[in-house]
């Protein structure tokens, strides 16, 4: 019997610090290293999550078990008062990685 072997995803680079991941992950990393926290378009203020979409940062708060929790405990029904939106936000775009 022969094994089939998986297809490899597609790698990118990041060009600040040369990591290589999927696309998506990559992406998530240059905002947790590479940009400041007051740059990144959405922000959550109970953590260092950072991300490029309201709705990811949505995603976030709504569905980490933590958050939920902490929520909870304070009494706090409207999870979107963590959001947090930059002024001036900085936009990770595909000259921030490289396909490899």
């Amino acid at each position: 019997m022969e094994s089939v072997k998986k297809p490899r995803r597609v790698q990118y680079r990041c060009k600040r610090c040369q990591k290589t991941d999927r696309k998506g992950r990559l992406m998530a990393h240059i905002f947790k290293h590479h940009v400041p926290f007051d740059q990144a378009p959405f922000s959550c203020s109970l953590c260092s999550f950072r991300c490029q979409t309201q709705q990811h940062l949505i995603d976030h708060i709504t569905k980490y078990a933590p958050h939920v929790k902490e929520a909870k405990a304070r009494g706090v029904t409207d999870l979107r008062r963590y959001l947090i939106r930059s002024e001036n936000p900085y936009t990770v775009s595909e000259a921030d990685i490289e396909r490899l």
